[in-house]
């Protein structure tokens, strides 16, 4: 069905904006004015508001997690004011500051005016919202508490993007340094050493073994940059290649949860996760079993999932959730303790959540230390490499100028 793009004016004087699905443009001018809208322009739309408005998801690779938080806080806001969920739509709709977002709300908004479920027209969009998120708004409209839903996804999200950007920027500065020394001694072993041990070549005599290496690796830089450049991408494709087959997931993630102190790292994030995605779930009323099949899927762990399934076919038979996942022997016994509190005094979902903002600490305190060990660490690297460059330098010409006396 072709799509329009439209602005106009609602019945108290507003101007709007956005895109509408009709067969024919003075199909598209009924269907404003039926919604109350009074077009002042109403064009076809291009291709690419066809393809947002058609829910494919790729209008959601544009949107920021920080910007679906926002949309999500914005209509819990709404919703805990005792707005319909049009109108909620319309008010996020004024304040979208980016075409996309724009674009989104739009689409949303007349799915719901058509009749849809707010959880229908949400799910059109899987590069925005996930199907935790998506479940969570399905049973919000079935119990009628949508107000409480999103207030829960909304703390569910930005409690993500928080443990995002601290290990961001936990990160940034070991990134940046191992960037900049690589840079630079990319250009002292291309441009630098080969003018300066230039000088050599007409030595007739043996230069001592760390000038040798120096030059030699010099020359392999110089003369086969490319093929190693190229060489590398094509490893780096085969290995991503290789780890998205089954069995490469599962060696992945094996070695992810074994290495040491970034498998703390991975493990802690990777409950974190689970913990708070389960709480958030079984808080909304979503089923055990159907909870576990969701939150599964943000692990981001195969080797974890894998627990998850198990503990799953588990509790189907009657057993609990913290005894079984007690026997996986990869789930930290800090979160089997928790849920096993929780199963006894009948408050699960409070104490996943209180598990999570356990992990979140311990992913980011592991990320401190991983931080606080790697920056010297760098540091150290790269001065042992520029001292080597330099004696590898400075020897033969101290070893020149004792034979000229």
């Amino acid at each position: 069905m072709p799509v329009f793009e439209y602005r106009g004016v609602t019945p108290e004087g507003q101007d709007v904006a956005g895109v509408i699905d009709a067969d024919t443009l003075r199909g598209a001018r009924g269907k404003l004015k039926r919604l109350g809208v009074f077009p002042t322009a109403v064009s076809e739309g291009s291709r690419t508001a066809e393809v947002a408005f058609a829910g494919a998801g790729l209008l959601g690779r544009s949107l920021r997690p920080k910007e679906v938080a926002l949309f999500t806080r914005q209509l819990a806001t709404l919703f805990s004011a005792g707005l319909p969920v049009t109108d909620a739509l319309t008010a996020v709709l004024e304040q979208a500051d980016r075409r996309a977002l724009t674009k989104l709300v739009t689409d949303i908004r007349e799915a719901v005016r058509e009749g849809r479920a707010l959880a229908d027209a949400l799910e059109r969009h899987p590069g925005v919202f996930s199907p935790i998120y998506v479940q969570m708004v399905r049973a919000g409209e079935a119990g009628g508490d949508l107000d409480e839903v999103f207030q829960r996804l909304a703390e569910f999200l930005e409690a993500q993007v928080r443990l995002r950007d601290r290990v961001w920027a936990a990160l940034a500065y070991p990134m940046f340094l191992c960037v900049i020394g690589g840079v630079v001694l990319a250009v002292l072993m291309v441009v630098m050493i080969p003018r300066v041990t230039a000088m050599f070549a007409d030595l007739h005599r043996v230069l001592p073994l760390s000038t040798r290496v120096l030059i030699a690796g010099s020359h392999l830089l110089t003369r086969h940059g490319g093929e190693l450049v190229v060489s590398g991408l094509l490893g780096a494709a085969g290995l991503a290649w290789y780890f998205s087959t089954p069995g490469g997931r599962i060696r992945r993630d094996t070695w992810a949860l074994n290495l040491p102190v970034f498998g703390r790292v991975s493990r802690s994030v990777a409950i974190a996760r689970l913990a708070r995605s389960l709480g958030t779930l079984l808080a909304s009323g979503v089923p055990l079993l159907a909870a576990l099949d969701i939150a599964k899927r943000v692990m981001g762990n195969v080797v974890l999932e894998r627990a998850i399934d198990r503990a799953r076919d588990g509790i189907a038979e009657g057993k609990g959730l913290a005894q079984i996942l007690a026997r996986t022997g990869v789930i930290p016994p800090v979160l089997t303790h928790l849920i096993a509190i929780g199963e006894k005094s009948g408050d699960l979902d409070g104490m996943l959540l209180k598990a999570a903002e356990v992990f979140d600490h311990e992913a980011e305190a592991a990320v401190n230390g991983v931080t606080s060990l790697l920056a010297p660490m760098m540091v150290l690297v790269m001065g042992l490499l520029v001292l080597f460059i330099v004696m590898a330098i400075l020897v033969p010409i101290f070893e020149l100028s004792e034979g000229v006396r």
